[in-house]
């Protein structure tokens, strides 16, 4: 899923044995939020979706049969993210928050699904609950912190759920944020609020912008 830069999205579908399917939108206007909510009102009738922007690495093979395995037998578990930190014996931390392992995953805390239960991390997530959460998703806001802010439709579904992250104890990070460092190197910074972004600007134009 292309993040909105440069006002692409895309859609990929994969069924083994079946047939590959992409679907690219490029829209006028580059917009984070208008990306996202496309991408995920766009999904097919599979159960799974693995939510991946552009601007991460994967840096080893995931075994998503086993993270399949595991959203399967659990009703409620809307997603299993993909570890960004180095995993503890019994906990990992998710910036400044800990979360326990449970045996199988590292399980968000039930006090703090409203504000770190969703984040847009590579995932594996149900289908379901992207299809309940796209309707809610508003283009006006950043797609990332309205699930835990200023849009109470979209907050009361993601407390109807829980939240885990795939690993085992004392396992290096999955996943790297590449994104930083090619913003840098290319000059590109978020725009506005840099928790509420909804896109990114070259830093010349942004300071014309200012100016203007």
């Amino acid at each position: 899923m292309d993040s909105g830069l440069y006002g692409r999205s895309f859609l990929g579908y994969y069924r083994p044995n079946l047939y590959d399917r992409n679907v690219i939108n490029v829209s006028e206007k580059p917009s984070f939020p208008a990306a996202f909510k496309w991408v995920w009102a766009n999904i097919n009738n599979s159960d799974f979706v693995i939510h991946l922007e552009d601007d991460w690495l994967l840096k080893r093979p995931a075994n998503v049969s086993n993270m399949i395995s595991i959203l399967n037998s659990e009703d409620d578990l809307a997603l299993l993210r993909m570890p960004l930190f180095q995993s503890q014996e019994n906990k990992m931390k998710n910036w400044n928050l800990m979360y326990p392992w449970n045996g199988r995953y590292f399980e968000c805390p039930k006090e703090y699904i409203g504000r770190a239960g969703f984040c847009g991390h590579p995932s594996l997530i149900k289908s379901q609950f992207v299809r309940n959460c796209a309707k809610h998703i508003k283009t006006n806001l950043n797609p990332e912190k309205q699930f835990h802010e200023l849009n109470v439709a979209l907050k009361t579904e993601v407390c109807k759920w829980r939240y885990g992250v795939y690993g085992s104890p004392n396992e290096a990070a999955l996943i790297e944020d590449i994104g930083r460092k090619w913003m840098i190197k290319n000059n590109f910074r978020k725009s506005g609020m840099k928790g509420w972004f909804k896109n990114w600007v070259k830093i010349k134009e942004a300071e014309n912008e200012q100016k203007a």
